[in-house]
């Protein structure tokens, strides 16, 4: 589970490669499945998805409750409605849960 959180972060720690309204898009903004090869951009979900390969459920459960403790939102309204960086700290708290259980 630590591991896909890891990788979800990494794959949009880069702004650039994070988008918001949809789990991913190509490199013409288009939206497209966050498993498919020319994804290019990702929300917090589709990296989960996409780092995961589909069994993504328990770290995005745990990225989630992080989400929803900072924030008092899920992680799909944060990103869509909040800023790049509150992504990342709903990532790196979600990443400290899981260094504690």
């Amino acid at each position: 589970m630590k591991e896909i959180l890891i990788a979800a972060r990494d794959r949009i720690k880069n702004p650039t490669h994070w988008t918001q309204g949809c789990s991913a898009r190509d490199e013409h903004g288009e939206r497209i499945d966050a498993t498919d090869r020319h994804a290019r951009t990702w929300c917090a979900f589709g990296a989960c998805v996409a780092a995961s390969g589909r069994d993504y459920h328990d770290a995005f459960q745990v990225l989630n409750a992080a989400s929803r403790n900072l924030f008092g939102m899920g992680i799909v309204t944060l990103n869509d409605t909040m800023e790049h960086a509150d992504v990342m700290r709903a990532f790196d708290q979600a990443i400290e849960v899981c260094d504690v259980e």
